[in-house]
């Protein structure tokens, strides 16, 4: 539920500026022509007709527009209808006719209107499809990148980090946000900086960043006029000091703006106020009596049918009673878990899950175990895949963008390339014969120097090669190759083809992969780490991770990264290739100024494999020995792993 108050400071900075229409650019030949269309149009948005007859008025003025052949009253029309078709809800039809003005407008001068209009079918998306959203942003984005509409620009920028944050790709959210600022810093709209800062406050909090948030959201409040925009970031402020556990600073936010005026004159903001500092108080002290704090502002959200509002709620209440009530704790968590299926939200229903776990944890797992591992694996490839997405959309408009762009750049460095030859040949030309003969003497003998130091470079470098290609490369393609396999019974033949081709792929790039210093993402190391072991789950074998999203990985320098992924990496392969495990579990926790990692798996255990610890295991534990840590191997029924590597 971290992500429920993050998410309702966006209703006050969601942009709704519609794209401003052209005026007609080219001459009627027949006025009453224009005058018919205006006529129908006008008709067209009379509420006092029927939206099926408003609907035929503007297909006629469309009729009499195309006959005329003037692009700017075609491009009218159409927009009226592609309107009418937003208040049909006719799904496929307001796609048609969005894609029909799209090539209209693609193909005249209409550039403004174009990247208005982008902006405003992006909007149509936002809710329902946030990846074609992003795509229309951008679109936009680039449209007033060519006018040089900065505001544009920005405007588009700020949708797009929101959606990024919503999709739970919090770094490229933040890189849109200051995109938006470096295009809105002299920009005297208030209001589209303000969504600026509260853009990066809420990025920087999902990365759990809080002392860059407070900044963001104190800048955002120093520009603000609006008391009721105040009272809302004072509210996430606490929040974010209770995230960071200040829970004085956060309760003593809370008790400035319980009584403003603004709180009670809205019912959603005024349970979230109190069930917010009922869920600090406990925090800070779990012998707190906030039951009838909880309450009240479950009442309140079920009196407004606030069903998010309710699975806050039921959280709260399940955490209360989870250790003194177990049996009323499963009770709210049930309604939780109802609830969030019902608004078909993920996040809750896997926090949901988690809960119940807990609870049941001495009665058998069951189906929630079962959901639990489906739910969260698909939220983690579909947001992977999400980030994906977003990055190469900005990455591919962009370089086409840039590639444009340094066309004329490149003739004109040509042609001075070209003119500084001519002038080098006018003065070797002049030079005396001896000197001709040292230069070019010299010339000989410098390119000669230079090809003996480049294959002593090249044969450094292809030792080099060869040992990451023994080393790490193999393991990164076995873990490929398991991925597929894992997923090859759910896939239709055009996908595994694909996949097929992407391994192909990988191996013709292995010599420039091999080049880089590090193939692990220590940015992301979470989420990297994640999906690596994600990789090695199929059908038969489930694999569980605790503590490793929430873990500060900060602590933790690249190096240590680097081989704490490399060896959690040999013991994924080493369960798949020889201990025929079918349950897989890894604990991350902080311990002695370090992380402590214990991996437990069901399979074998080490007799069966002791002869094999030659190779992968052996290569576990100098890994670990070579940055100081401790490694402990155990066998009862399976294998039992401890790893410790100090910070």
């Amino acid at each position: 539920m971290n992500s429920y108050w993050k998410t309702f400071l966006f209703f006050i900075f969601i942009l709704s500026v519609s794209g401003c229409h052209s005026t007609r650019d080219e001459p009627v030949s027949d006025m009453s022509n224009y005058d018919s269309i205006q006529r129908l149009l006008y008709k067209g948005t009379q509420e006092k007709y029927p939206l099926h007859q408003r609907i035929q008025f503007t297909e006629k003025a469309y009729v009499i527009a195309y006959k005329s052949d003037v692009d700017s009253l075609i491009h009218e029309t159409l927009r009226h209808r592609y309107n009418l078709s937003l208040k049909d809800s006719n799904v496929s039809e307001t796609k048609r006719l969005a894609h029909k003005l799209i090539n209209r407008l693609e193909k005249g001068n209409s550039k403004k209107e174009l990247a208005n209009f982008y902006f405003d079918f992006a909007g149509y998306f936002y809710i329902s499809n946030p990846d074609s959203a992003f795509y229309y942003y951008h679109q936009s984005k680039n449209e007033y990148l060519n006018l040089d509409d900065h505001i544009g620009i920005g405007k588009n920028y700020i949708n797009m980090a929101i959606i990024q944050t919503n999709e739970g790709d919090y770094f490229g959210s933040e890189k849109s946000a200051i995109d938006a600022l470096t295009h809105l810093k002299n920009a005297n709209d208030s209001s589209l900086l303000f969504s600026t800062y509260n853009a990066l406050a809420i990025s920087s909090g999902m990365r759990k960043n809080y002392g860059e948030e407070q900044y963001w959201y104190t800048k955002a409040e120093n520009i603000s006029n609006d008391e009721s925009q105040k009272v809302v970031l004072q509210s996430n402020r606490a929040v974010s000091f209770r995230e960071a556990k200040n829970y004085q600073q956060s309760l003593d936010l809370f008790h400035e703006i319980k009584d403003h005026p603004f709180i009670h004159k809205d019912p959603l903001f005024k349970a979230r106020i109190i069930d917010n500092m009922a869920y600090t108080k406990w925090l800070q002290n779990p012998q707190e009596d906030v039951v009838d704090d909880y309450q009240a502002a479950l009442a309140i959200r079920k009196g407004i049918d606030s069903k998010r509002g309710m699975i806050s709620s039921y959280q709260h209440l399940t955490e209360y009673y989870y250790l003194s009530n177990p049996s009323q704790a499963a009770i709210y968590a049930k309604k939780m878990l109802e609830l969030a299926v019902n608004i078909n939200n993920p996040d809750d229903e896997l926090l949901a899950l988690e809960l119940l776990i807990k609870i049941n944890k001495n009665n058998g797992l069951g189906n929630y175990a079962v959901r639990y591992i489906e739910l969260n694996d698909s939220l983690k490839i579909a947001r992977a895949l999400s980030i994906h997405q977003y990055a190469k959309i900005r990455f591919d408009s962009d370089k086409i963008r840039e590639e444009n762009q340094n066309l004329n750049l490149v003739k004109a460095e040509k042609e001075l390339e070209l003119e500084r030859s001519n002038k080098r040949g006018i003065i070797m030309l002049s030079l005396l014969g001896f000197l001709i003969v040292l230069a070019i003497s010299y010339h000989y003998y410098m390119r000669n120097k230079r090809e003996q130091d480049k294959r002593a470079v090249i044969y450094q470098t292809e030792v080099k090669i060869a040992q990451q290609l023994h080393d790490e490369l193999a393991n990164d393609l076995y873990s490929t190759l398991t991925l597929v396999e894992a997923s090859k019974s759910t896939m239709d033949a055009t996908t595994q083809q694909k996949l097929i081709q992407n391994i192909e792929y990988i191996y013709s790039q292995t010599r420039s992969i091999s080049r880089q210093n590090n193939q692990v993402d220590v940015v992301n190391f979470a989420t990297d780490l994640n999906l690596m072991l994600a990789s090695y789950q199929t059908e038969k074998t489930t694999i569980l991770s605790k503590g490793l999203p929430s873990y500060n990985w900060i602590n933790l320098s690249d190096e240590k990264k680097i081989i704490l992924y490399r060896v959690l990496q040999e013991l994924m392969i080493n369960m798949k290739k020889h201990s025929h495990s079918t349950f897989v579990i890894l604990s991350f926790s902080e311990k002695d100024n370090g992380i402590e990692i214990v991996y437990k798996d069901n399979g074998i255990g080490l007799g069966e494999i002791e002869s094999k610890r030659k190779n992968g295991l052996l290569n576990v534990e100098n890994r670990i020995y070579s940055i100081a840590g401790k490694l402990t191997f155990e066998s009862e029924k399976g294998v039992k792993v401890i790893i410790f590597i100090p910070y």
